[in-house]
């Protein structure tokens, strides 16, 4: 005998189904704003006009004209991510030495201690705490997480068929601790050390080896047997 859904579920589907729908309708007319305004010039009014949502509405979901544009900069962060995931896929896919794969890791993580790396980190930062404080927001960061997070254990499957890697840990916990790593070095932004930021990048490049070839640390240091 077949149960049939009980009416407060459906009910409650459809509310989240519609309020997706609104604040992706937003974020629509926003990116077009932002876009053509810029961030400073930024009118949440003609915002409100051309898509035709109440005021009430983009507060339900973005809590005001920061947690919107805030949104807005995520997304732009996300898209650059995803890009950057593309190109170490690119590089595993056409690569048979993983250790070049690690040289261009290296560069990028050298590279992303300057300005541009510190205002994408503290953007991620102000996105993530925005989105502890309003639902919609909170699940269009998670959908935006998990799609990146998809991507980036697909590419250490590849690189585990390849035989390029060794990983002895699940491919999905590997994946959120290196994306914690990256996002964790806004700790060290915060001291402006450029030392300590070398040692930040010395040591993430040790851990990442450590997570993707087992035992790889231990045979480059034979005095920590």
């Amino acid at each position: 005998m077949t149960t049939k859904p009980r009416p407060k579920k459906i009910a409650s589907k459809v509310s989240r189904a519609n309020g997706r729908a609104t604040a992706e309708r937003i974020l629509k007319f926003a990116r077009h704003e932002i876009t053509t305004a810029g961030p400073v010039e930024f009118n949440i009014d003609r915002v409100l006009r051309k898509s035709k949502i109440s005021r009430s509405s983009l507060y339900h979901h973005f809590k005001n004209r920061e947690g919107l544009i805030i949104a807005l900069e995520f997304e732009r962060a996300y898209k650059e991510t995803i890009g950057e995931m593309e190109q170490i896929r690119s590089l595993i896919v056409n690569s048979s030495d993983l250790q070049n794969v690690f040289d261009a890791i290296k560069s990028a993580l050298i590279a992303m201690g300057e300005k541009r790396g510190h205002e994408r980190r503290r953007h991620r930062i102000e996105t993530l705490a925005a989105g502890m404080r309003s639902p919609a927001l909170q699940r269009t960061l998670a959908d935006a997480q998990l799609a990146g997070s998809n991507h980036f254990i697909e590419t250490l499957r590849i690189a585990t068929e390849k035989g390029l890697i060794a990983p002895t840990e699940p491919l999905s916990g590997i994946a959120y601790v290196i994306q914690s790593l990256f996002v964790g070095r806004i700790l060290v932004d915060l001291t402006g050390d450029r030392e300590l930021d070398n040692a930040w990048v010395t040591t993430t490049m040790a851990t990442i080896k450590g997570l993707l070839i087992p035992g790889a640390l231990a045979a480059s240091n034979p005095t920590n047997h």
